[in-house]
């Protein structure tokens, strides 16, 4: 009876393979489809032999465009991919640089015995805007109790925050980073612009707006620190400009926040977090706490 169960198993729910060589083009669950105009976005997409026999010596091309026009193109090389298994297969970063919606294009380029599947397309929306937390904490890396809060938001339904449903810890150091970094080398000069409201015990803990153009082996407070209350949302600018010029083609900004060994209060929530090219002198100063 065991063995007839397994062969009814097998029968109906194990993959059928119609043909010799099939590859398969998927879209990668990691791939964002929001970016911000100086993310350094990485294309990856998962190729899915199908068909019976390995495939030996195949590419695989990434194209952008926007109206028609190509912006972007690599092709990656593989050497083989087994029957029934998975491949994901990352290309080299592109900075958008504009606002704009782009359609992106994967394909392999190899003949098959099915080209119905060889190709797929999204759609990768660029904005000012890097982050509203909807689509979960993924574009961050997050230390300490940092995570989404839904009971407080400006706009949606979550935003960041230090300790989501309680106070904040003692003795805290911990952040929230920008996963990947940013292409500043084009931009005359940048703001940082985010939503914020924050319960803070004031002058003993803080919070810290940081950039580091070094792999995060130095960080650089860009906005006057946070500290007490500030119960309503209001829109914090911060300069970027001395991380904007040749030199700054990966740019990382994070959150930090630091507490001492007594009082702790709700903490600081974060929305809305975008970064934009302005037009006006360095050195000025865009906003303040």
């Amino acid at each position: 009876e065991l063995e007839a169960g397994l062969k009814f198993l097998e029968k109906h729910f194990a993959p059928k393979i119609m043909f010799g060589q099939d590859l398969a083009c998927f879209i990668s669950e990691k791939s964002p489809h929001k970016v911000n105009t100086f993310s350094n976005y990485c294309p990856e997409v998962v190729i899915r032999n199908l068909g019976a026999n390995t495939v030996v010596n195949f590419s695989v091309e990434c194209r952008i465009t926007l109206n028609g026009v190509e912006r972007y193109k690599d092709v990656v090389l593989c050497d083989s991919l087994p029957s029934q298994k998975s491949i994901t297969i990352p290309f080299t970063s592109w900075t958008p640089r504009e606002v704009n919606d782009f359609e992106v294009t994967f394909m392999t380029l190899f003949s098959d015995e099915n080209q119905s599947n060889d190709t797929v397309r999204s759609l990768l929306i660029v904005a000012d805007l890097f982050d509203d937390f909807e689509d979960g904490p993924y574009k961050w890396l997050l230390t300490g109790d940092w995570g989404r809060d839904a009971a407080f938001v400006h706009e949606g339904n979550f935003s960041l925050s230090t300790s989501p449903g309680g106070a904040y810890r003692n003795n805290d150091n911990s952040w929230a980073q920008s996963f990947s970094s940013f292409d500043m080398s084009s931009a005359s000069d940048a703001v940082l612009n985010f939503w914020t409201r924050y319960f803070i015990e004031k002058n003993k803990d803080f919070g810290y707006v940081e950039a580091s153009a070094d792999s995060g082996k130095s960080w650089h407070v860009v906005s006057e620190p946070l500290t007490g209350t500030k119960p309503r949302w209001q829109e914090v600018s911060c300069s970027l400009s001395d991380f904007c010029g040749p030199g700054c083609e990966q740019v990382w900004i994070r959150f930090r926040f630091e507490s001492d060994a007594q009082n702790t209060l709700a903490g600081w929530n974060i929305d809305n977090v975008s970064i934009k090219s302005i037009e006006t002198k360095r050195g000025k100063t865009l906003g303040s706490v």
